[in-house]
This record gives C-alpha cells, structure tokens and sequence, in this order.
C-alpha cells in the first residue's frame, strides 16, 4: 500500500498518553485519519466493545481494527513506506523494533505503569507506595539508558540519520517525567537536547496541538524583550538564549516544604492602583514559621498578620471592593514571591496570582496565591541572620507619603535608613504588549539584593534617587528585565535589629557601562531609582537577631562603591589573608590534591576549618580579569567570571588558627581556574602520585570559609552518600576522626559512586589504617569499572565492598534506619538519593546536603 491509500483510517488516542506516538507517525506519513476521543479513565462501552483490552492506541484501517502499538506503527508504515518510518536499511528496521518492544513493554507496561497504574500489579492498597518507589527508580534506570543510547549513538534521530517511529515515542516518555517531577535537564542532558530538537518538528508540532497535557515542565516561551534587552546589554544574551527553560511551571515539593517548613516570612510583590509595585512583607503573628500553607505544586495560602502601613493593605481593599479599582484585574492581583532562609542562604523564587483574599481574626488575612513560575536562586551575595521570633510588636508609621511632589526630598532619618542597609527587596512587574500578550503574558516578580551595608547609594543632590549596584548572579536579570519593560519598581528594607521596614517604589532605569561610572564609582552596572512614594513603619517586623549573633557576611560581597557626587568615595583597602600553593600531586588525568600554606598577615583575623567545610578563594590576581567576550556560547561560564571559586576542604584541622589546607579537586572541562592549576601538573611531566612544587608563586586571596555541613564532636551515626568527587567533606571528616585524641564512638556507612574506585580506595585506605577499632565504617563503592584491585588491612570494624552499577533502591531502606545522611554529589545524582530515601521512609528533615552545579 502507499500514502495514496483510499481506505478510510481512524486513530483513537488519549491526550498525552502512548496514542500520541501513532498520531505523529500519521502526520508524518501524510495520511489523514479521524481522531476519536477514548480518554484513559473515561472509555466507553462502545470502545471497550472494539477493543476488550480497554486500551490505546487502536488503528481502524477500512474495517481492520489494529491494536498493540508495535502493530498500529507497523500498520501506519506499510501504508506509507515512502516516509520510510522503520528505518532505511533492514539493520534499521530490527533497531525499530527493539526500541519499540523496549519502550512498549519494559518501560511503558511495567515501570511506568507500576507508578500510575499500581492496581494492576497488586490488589492490596498497602503495598501501592513500595511498588510506585521501585518503578520510579526503574524510570530512572530507563531514563539513564536512553542518554546513554543517544550519547553513543551521534545521530539526531534515535536509530540512522532519519526520523523513525522510536523518535516521537522518545519525546512522550521525556515528557511524562514532568508528570513524575523528575528533572531532566541536569541528570539526562543528552536526551533533553534531542528532545527540544524534535519539539520542533512539523509532525510533532501538529500532533501535540490535541495531546495538550503533553507540554515540557517549563513556566515559559522565552525571556521577554526587556529581558533580552538587558541580557544584550550586559554582553550575555546568546550564553542565557535558553536559560529560560530553568523556570518551572509547578513548585518541585522541596520548594513547598522550604515555604511550609522553614520560613518565619516572606516578601511578595503588590500592585496599586497606578499600577506601581512594591515588595510587601508576609508574617504570622507571632513570627512563627508554619504561616505557609501548600496544599498542592501550584498553591500556596499564606496566613499573615498585616500591619499599618504595608502596602498589601491596598490590594486586600481592593479585593474587598470586588476588583473595581479601575485597573484590569489581571494585572492588579499579579504577585511573586520570595521565599528566603537567612540562616542557609537558600531561596527560592515563585510568582503568580492572588486567588482569594479571606480576612481571618484581627489583623489577620488569608492569601491564596495560584503559582505558575517556580526557579531558584543565586544565594551568593546572602548575609547570614540568625532570627528569632518577636512577637511583641507595635507597629507605628513614622512617614506614609503615597506621592511625593517634584522638589520633595527624603527625610533625612529615611536616607540614614537606607545607607546602612545591607538587603533590600525589590518588587517588579511585566505588562505584557498586545502583539505578544500570549507569548509573553504580564506577571510580577519578586528578588532580593544584599551586599556590605551601605552597598546602596543614595544621590545627595536629589535625596530622593537611590542607586543599587548590580553584581554578577545567575544572569537571569528577570528583575532588570521587568525594569526595563516598565520602567517601575519596588524596594523595600527590612532592620532585622529593630523590626523597622521602609518601603519605596518609583520609576526606574537600569544604567550600565559608561554612563553608569558617571553615577557610581567604579561599578558599570546599576539600576536608579527615584522613589516616587514610601512609607516608612517601625517596630513592625516580628521578627529579630538574636542576640549576642554577629550578623555574617557574604564573602563574595564587593567593597563598597560610592555615588560620584559623594565626599570620599575611595574606601580604605583592609588587611587580606592569602595561601600560596605549596604542591600538588596528580592522581588521574582530571583529579589532583593542591596543597596551600596560609600566608602569615600581621593583625589579620585567625581562620578556623572545620572538618568538611569550604573554603573560598579568589584567584583574580594570579590568572588575571577574563578578555572581553561579547558572547561565549561554547564556555559562558568565562563571561563576566571573577575567578572566585569554592572548594570543600579534604584535610582535617582542629586548631583555631589553620596555617595550611589540601584541596581534592578535579578539573572542570572549560573551567578558567581549575584549568590553570591543571596546566601546571600537565607542564611538570610528573607521574601519578609524585608531588609538584610550582616554581612560580600562584597566589590566591582567601575570601572566607563557609558551610554547616561539618563534623562535630559528639557520636556519630551517619550514612554519607558521596558521589564522585563529593567524597571530599567525608575525606575531611574521616581524616579527623584520626588526629582526634579521644575520637567519639561512630557507626558510619559510606555509599560511593564513582568511575576511579581505585583512586578513591587509595585516600580511604590510609585514613582507614589509623580509625581506631571503636569507630564502625562499612564502606560501599558503586561502580561499573570491572575487576577492581584493592588490599584493604582485615579490621572487624571495618567492611569495603565493591557492587556494580548505581545504587539500587532498597540499599536505602537497608541503611538508612535512625541514621542521620549527608549527601555530597553533582544535583543529578544528589536528586536520586534524595527520592531513594524519601521512599525508603527517611524524612528531609533527617537528610542534610551540599552539592556542585
């Protein structure tokens, strides 16, 4: 037969279920057929009576009925073996059909099904959350051997140089990991590449305008033209060109548990009815995390108690008024939100719209939000508060001007508040424009700014006009963005001292390269504000630092830098610990230990390292600024890259005065600085573990140590998941259970994954030789290197086994229990242990983690 095919066809599919493989293949064929509705769930009689099995796809050629999807793709390619939907050669068309029976029958029918479909693997309900758990990691399993089917492949297409049927029924599977809230684009890069390929294919396009629930897990079309534009403006748009696909549309559950369980408040963005933001703060009464509720990925409903002065207060009575504040609603109840912990420096971004508004009580009000964006967020420039609740407030407003006029300049006591700030939140909005109102619909936003106090700047010449520096993130600009669009935002600072909050908004210009060093010395980026209203309200937050609780600061934080119209804008430069390389000793081609002696400085601060912290060091002066690039697309990590990296700390040190450290460290592909200290090893033409001293000094200056993931000096009873080079902090700790003079009694078990068992059981099998006998340590490596030599001393403390491929679902049920996890490792594979040990009963409140991205 051939695509000229007279005899009538018809497909009964389901959205987003395995009809939509059919369906593509028939749009790629160029064969018309009817699409009957036979919705999994919703099937009639009169389907069931066509096909008993109660299942799709089903294919009617004439009056032929066809199910089974290896038959109705066999079908749809005889009747049209121009498209060659099989493959060009007869190899091709056997690699079809093991695809085929591999996705249909091991992926589909078992493990995927095992998680949506439990009932059909056992009638007792009790078992249903074990059976899902080993399915889910069989889609994992799958999802790891398809990246490695198409990385070994180097085609575009999953078998030959052309489209087959494996093709689309590839794109299905990658899209059913949304509905799992499974994250692709780290774990599986190859597959996500193919995929976003196929997406825009013609076939495929057509096909997923009826299978609608068949989207990727992505809030966004693209970053909008403010967005861009900025990005363009800073000399990075082609490196972030599609950075955009990191915003989700749901809250992942570790976002909504980060909301629900560990935030005492939050700050959100309103719009009054000039359409002006502003950056509102959220609060229980009491100060009390627990304030947020989740119910489901995209809702959050926050009880807040709101105080005189906030700016909510316009938005609830516009709500109460029923919307009639003459501004379109669906811009009027945008929001976004902040979600951040001061004391860990996460945070998490969302925005969306307010639902309902429900006054609850005195002074307390329900805000249910939809969120349709999720993202996290840089932490970088994060001051760490240690906050209490305070609950004892007694909010008074000290200004409320809504409208400054033309000549009115801040009070005096407002600009004090504002030169000693060391965060400000900044609210924004996008209005969408009608040409591209559904690419790019409006929506809020909602960021936090922090540096050294006194990091904003305010012109003495006006009063009025702030200048907020702008340091190197994540490159998103979302709020930038928003700012250029619109020309608007909010600003609001917080005193975690005294509970006072300012809240400003105004116009806004972002200014940057020459014409931004008019402004601010020495800094090419900055965004203006002149405030245009602000109220200023005291004693409001219920919330304080506790006392005695030195607020830290971020190390990455710059000095500060001062308007051009201020008196002494040169800061005095202060004293700098710095460690010079010492040797380094090459283990394998990418990994080596760097050896660092601290510099004595006179009158500068003592460095403490505890064992499995990280250090922070900037190599600026030795590697030099990066040469200008506009665009970097192969490495746009090298743009704008201030040379400043961390490593955790593989040596031990007890003393409070560390004179020396050791990075385990390995070579990032690219990497600016890691390349060059491997550069020096390579240039040595020393063997494997024979140390090298460099002949010239590499320098680096020790911006801070950081990390509460450290071993303490109480019993341990821990599992440690490391992955790969994440075995460092656990190298650290182990190391200082050997130098202790009275090491506590440990029961500790290791899980190592890794591709260099060898080299990993050199560093354990030194450290293990001098544990004493009363520390237990079982050892389990994780590898799919063959026949792995290693001559470990019998100790009955001690066990070191070798098991081949990943770790398997039940080895987290078998060694988790009443244990305290840390996890070290690449996100990918940190987001595995993760959900093997929620299934495996384990809480998050019992697992800490730290990670490389």
């Amino acid at each position: 037969m051939s695509s000229t095919t007279k005899l009538p066809l018809k497909l009964w599919y389901s959205p987003g279920a395995c009809s939509f493989v059919p369906h593509v293949a028939l749009c790629e064929a160029g064969l018309q057929a009817e699409l009957i509705l036979a919705q999994v769930g919703k099937m009639s009689e009169e389907f069931k009576a066509l096909n008993p099995k109660a299942r799709v796809p089903v294919l009617a050629i004439g009056d032929e009925v066809i199910t089974e999807m290896s038959a109705v793709l066999t079908g749809i390619a005889l009747l049209a073996p121009e498209a060659h939907l099989f493959g060009q050669s007869t190899m091709e068309k056997i690699r079809v059909y093991e695809w085929l029976n591999y996705l249909s029958t091991t992926a589909h029918a078992q493990s995927f099904a095992s998680v949506w479909r439990t009932e059909r693997f056992t009638n007792d309900p009790e078992l249903y959350p074990s059976i899902q758990a080993r399915g889910l990691e069989n889609v994992r399993d799958i999802y790891a051997l398809i990246e490695g089917k198409l990385s070994e492949h180097e085609s575009d297409y999953a078998v030959g140089t052309s489209f087959t049927v494996v093709d689309p029924f590839l794109v299905l599977m990658y899209c059913w990991a949304e509905r799992l809230k499974i994250e692709m684009e780290t774990s599986n890069p190859r597959y996500t590449v193919y995929v976003r390929r196929l997406l825009k294919r013609q076939s495929v396009v057509e096909a997923r305008k009826i299978h609608h629930f068949l989207q990727m897990a992505v809030a966004l079309q693209g970053w909008h033209p403010g967005e861009v534009a900025v990005q363009r403006r800073l000399g990075f748009a082609d490196a972030v060109s599609d950075r955009w696909r990191n915003v989700g549309k749901y809250m992942p559950d570790q976002h909504r548990l980060f909301h629900t369980s560990n935030l005492p408040f939050i700050p959100v963005t309103t719009i009054d009815e000039h359409g002006r933001p502003w950056a509102s703060i959220m609060a229980g009464a009491t100060g009390d995390i627990g304030f947020v509720k989740s119910p489901d990925h995209q809702t959050l409903s926050i009880t807040a108690h709101v105080w005189d002065g906030d700016p909510i207060l316009n938005t609830i009575a516009a709500w109460m008024k029923g919307r009639s504040s003459g501004t379109d609603s669906s811009e009027r109840f945008l929001t976004a939100g902040l979600g951040i912990e001061l004391s860990t420096r996460r945070r998490n971004k969302f925005a969306g719209h307010i639902e309902n508004i429900c006054p609850i009580g005195d002074s307390n009000i329900r805000f249910d939000m939809n969120v349709n964006e999720a993202v996290g967020n840089c932490p970088k420039y994060i001051n760490v508060y240690k906050l209490a609740p305070f609950a004892h407030t007694r909010p008074k407003i000290a200004y409320e001007v809504k409208h400054l006029q033309q000549d009115q300049r801040l009070p005096q006591d407002v600009i004090e508040f504002i030169l000693s700030a060391d965060t400000v939140f900044v609210g924004s909005i996008y209005k969408s424009q009608k040409p591209t109102t559904t690419k790019f619909p409006s929506h809020a936003g909602m960021n936090a700014r922090s540096g050294l106090p006194g990091f904003m700047r305010v012109i003495p010449s006006d009063d009025r006009t702030i200048v907020l520096p702008d340091y190197s993130g994540n490159r998103f600009v979302s709020s930038l963005g928003n700012i250029e669009a619109t020309g608007m935002a909010g600003f609001t600072i917080v005193s975690f001292m005294t509970g006072d909050v300012l809240y400003l908004t105004g116009t806004a210009e972002n200014i940057i390269g020459q014409d931004a060093l008019k402004i601010m010395n020495r800094h090419s980026a900055i965004t203006v504000m002149k405030v245009t209203g602000f109220t200023f309200v005291k004693d409001a937050l219920p919330l304080r630092q506790q006392p005695g609780i030195p607020v830290e600061r971020s190390p990455y934080s710059p000095k500060i830098k001062y308007a051009v119209e201020e008196l002494g804008a040169e800061s005095s430069e202060i004293g700098v610990r710095k460690a010079e390389l010492k040797s380094a000793t090459q283990l394998s081609e990418d990994l080596a230990v760097f050896r660092f002696n601290i510099l004595p400085h006179e009158g500068a601060s003592k460095i403490k390292i505890r064992p499995g912290q990280a250090i922070i060091l900037d190599f600026m002066n030795w590697i030099g600024p990066p040469q200008y690039q506009h665009m970097s697309n192969a490495k746009p990590s090298l743009i704008n890259d201030d040379r400043i990296r961390t490593w955790t700390v593989s040596s031990a040190h007890e003393a409070d005065n560390v004179s020396w450290f050791e990075l385990t460290m390995r070579e990032v592909k690219g990497g600016a600085v890691t390349g060059a200290l491997f550069e020096l090893l390579r240039g040595s033409n020393k063997d494997y573990g024979s140390p090298f001293t460099p002949e010239k000094a590499v320098i680096a200056e020790i911006a801070g140590v950081t990390g509460d993931f450290y071993l303490g000096q109480t019993e341990v009873n821990a599992l440690w998941v490391a992955g790969g080079i994440g075995i460092t902090p656990f190298l650290a700790m182990l190391h200082d259970l050997t130098v202790q003079e009275c090491p506590p009694k440990s029961d500790i078990t290791l899980a190592l994954t890794t591709k260099e068992p060898e080299v990993m059981l050199e560093f354990l099998t030194q450290l293990l030789a001098r544990l004493p006998e009363h520390i237990r340590i079982t050892i389990n490596i994780f590898t799919h290197v063959q026949d792995v030599h290693f001559n470990l001393p019998q100790r009955d403390s001690q066990k070191v086994s070798i098991h081949r491929g990943r770790i398997p679902a039940e080895y987290w049920t078998e060694n988790s229990g009443h244990k305290d996890v840390l996890i070290c490792g690449p996100k990918g594979f940190g987001d595995s242990a993760m959900e093997g040990l929620q299934a495996a009963g384990v809480s998050l409140q019992s697992i800490q983690r730290e990670g490389f991205y």
